[in-house]
């Protein structure tokens, strides 16, 4: 444990001490480092080593939090009623992230970092609703921040049903990569794995395929080295009829091809739609390709004609996104009080377009 600050290393300490007197297990050089209200992990031995665990603990372990009655109080997680289910150390591990959570102001960090709470701007709000994310259509609860908070330390569903959060201990502090460790949740135990690219100052896991803007929008932080861009929902006219790009994609995909990267859904009326697009570095090739395969077999033009129509197609999405995305930064300076917020919101959405550019 590093950090000048004794509250918390004595709550992360004995955190590890619950867990290993628990049937768990804390690698000795699995590291937790706090400063300035932020928490990292690191590891000391076998620097690159990949899949080693750093932590593992019994399902019991992880408490589930939404059994618990947490509080109106928006400031904080101090004021909850636990059902009398828990068992003693599972009580405990709950106090201690609270602690934790609470000393470091975690619900004032959403609240001015998170853009789906500190935008208030109607007009900014439906810019970044159109760029593909719900949230925006209507302003949070209050009560919604510890919803978010819950989320991001615990694994289950989605931030609109707590039905299945349970409490992650010492795995919540672990931040994201592209590079990291993937997540891994097996029964009978919860896991913390090194990736190779683990190292004295920070070992990572990989929250998923997601681009700055989900970064953003997700947990508050813009990333310049997500390897993707997943286009906006939108609709293109073409030789088979409307093209639309549905959503943005699935969180874990597989391995992606071209065909991957653009999996159609052919309607009984005719129209074409795209469960998402992703855009990367060394895709567009093989995703025009495969475009070009659906619009040559749906209306019988030659491989040439479709070559052409799909790389007009693609540049047209390609506008579309740049549009929405300048769209956005238009509409910044109407923003006045999440103005912390409102920067990083420009600093993802310049990444996005600039990214779009270099890569296709």
């Amino acid at each position: 444990m590093e950090t000048d600050d004794s509250l918390i290393k004595e709550s992360i300490l004995e955190t590890a001490q619950i867990i290993s007197s628990n049937g768990g297990f804390v690698a000795e050089d699995f590291t937790v480092h706090y400063f300035d209200g932020n928490f990292s992990s690191s590891i000391k031995d076998q620097i690159g080593t990949p899949d080693r665990v750093l932590v593992h603990y019994p399902m019991h372990l992880a408490v589930p939090l939404s059994e618990i009655e947490w509080s109106d109080d928006p400031q904080s997680m101090g004021s909850y009623t636990a059902p009398t289910t828990l068992d003693a150390n599972q009580l405990r591990l709950v106090e201690l992230w609270v602690t934790m959570v609470d000393h470091a102001e975690k619900l004032n960090m959403i609240n001015t970092f998170v853009p789906d709470f500190a935008i208030r701007n109607s007009e900014l709000r439906a810019a970044l609703l159109n760029l593909g994310f719900p949230k925006f259509d209507e302003v949070p609860h209050p009560q919604d921040a510890k919803k978010t908070l819950i989320s991001w330390h615990s694994f289950g569903s989605g931030r609109g049903d707590q039905s299945k959060k349970r409490l992650i201990p010492l795995k919540m502090f672990v931040n994201h990569h592209h590079s990291g460790a993937k997540q891994s949740l097996p029964e009978p135990g919860v896991h913390v794995l090194t990736s190779s690219t683990s190292n004295s100052e920070q070992t990572y896991e990989n929250y998923g395929d997601l681009d700055a803007m989900q970064l953003l929008t997700g947990f508050g932080f813009v990333d310049h080295e997500a390897p993707v861009v997943h286009s906006t929902p939108l609709e293109v006219e073409s030789s088979i009829g409307v093209i639309a790009v549905n959503a943005r994609s699935w969180r874990y995909p597989p391995q992606e091809s071209g065909r991957q990267a653009l999996t159609w859904i052919q309607s009984d009326d005719g129209s074409v739609s795209l469960r998402h697009l992703a855009i990367r570095p060394d895709n567009r090739h093989s995703t025009v390709t495969y475009l070009a395969m659906g619009i040559q077999s749906m209306v019988g033009s030659t491989a040439d004609v479709a070559q052409k129509e799909a790389e007009r197609l693609i540049n047209e999405i390609l506008q579309i996104n740049h549009n929405k995305y300048s769209q956005v930064i238009r509409v910044l300076p109407l923003e006045e009080s999440g103005k912390q917020s409102a920067t990083m919101v420009r600093e993802a959405c310049e990444i996005q377009v600039r990214k779009l550019v270099q890569w296709w």
